[in-house]
């Protein structure tokens, strides 16, 4: 039997980078850098997690051919992939992506996602406390829901929701969530899909996470909201990825035992810490977090 305490599913992609000074809407820009990163939703989490020490296992797709270099990093810092599928005859997942250093436009080649059944391989009796489902086939995903058993589920679309998803999709991860993470424009198309108010959606999924950039976080939970200021990083290598990172701090929190709202700070302390360097450098471990915890949790809870 399985029994981590959460179960992430999304993608390892291989990030193709494009640095350039602003994005244009049409035309060209000059690009100030190219580079190649080990990057997606699953991939970011995972190594995030794995420096806390955080307790989950990582549900995947990718081709040997590109990730090989890929899965031997994960392996090296003591990822465990046996639930990473390698699909032989195929391609990817790529995600070639610009950005400026703050915002980002991407565009995703799929590859063994779109053919993935990670039902197929998942074990009935695991036994996880949190399955999380991000960026990935969603009529799939709802396959996997029958086999969790009392595990709790977030729903995390990411940008997919806007090309994904339709009204019965969105719904039956609603129907099965306990949690939604995403920013407001994924909130507001999860809204229009279903043609739901914010009123009908909180009443239906216990706890709404809405990140916000440099405007914080949203909580709704209970009939309650809270609002959670940021914590300015000392330096910006790049917002790749940082949501990704906030989700492996909220994790770790909850696997602490934390409430919702001290977990949310927790992964706002290791977002802002995981923009400082390339993803794979990312050097804190759940000590420093938790002292920062202590030290910038009333600011950043506005109390």
């Amino acid at each position: 039997m399985t029994s981590s305490f959460l179960a992430f599913f999304g993608h390892i992609n291989i990030d193709v980078s494009i640095r350039v000074p602003v994005l244009p809407r049409v035309g060209s820009v000059n690009v100030t850098d190219v580079s190649e990163n080990f990057g997606g939703t699953a991939g970011n989490f995972a190594i995030v997690s794995r420096k806390l020490g955080l307790d989950f296992d990582l549900y995947s797709a990718v081709s040997p051919k590109t990730h090989a270099e890929y899965l031997e990093y994960l392996s090296s810092i003591g990822i465990d992939l046996k639930h990473v599928d390698q699909l032989k005859d195929s391609y990817g997942p790529v995600c070639y992506i610009s950005s400026d250093g703050n915002d980002q436009v991407a565009y995703v080649f799929q590859g063994p996602m779109d053919s993935w059944s990670p039902a197929v391989n998942f074990s009935a009796d695991s036994d996880y406390k949190w399955a999380h489902f991000s960026t990935g086939p969603p009529e799939e995903y709802a396959k996997v829901f029958d086999l969790l058993g009392g595990s709790k589920v977030t729903f995390d679309p990411g940008q997919e929701i806007h090309y994904r998803y339709s009204r019965e999709t969105a719904q039956k991860f609603i129907d099965r969530a306990d949690m939604f993470v995403g920013n407001e424009a994924e909130y507001q198309k999860l809204k229009e899909l279903t043609g739901k108010s914010h009123e009908e959606l909180t009443s239906e999924i216990e706890t709404i996470i809405i990140t916000g950039g440099q405007s914080g976080v949203s909580a709704f939970r209970d009939g309650d909201s809270n609002h959670f200021s940021i914590l300015p990083a000392e330096k910006v290598y790049d917002t790749i990825g940082a949501g990704d990172s906030f989700r492996s701090g909220l994790y770790m929190g909850l696997w602490k035992g934390m409430s919702i709202s001290d977990s949310i700070i927790m992964g706002i302390i290791v977002s802002s810490k995981a923009i400082e360097t390339p993803m794979s450098e990312f050097r804190f471990g759940y000590g420093d977090i938790e002292k920062l915890f202590r030290e910038k949790r009333k600011v950043i809870a506005g109390e």
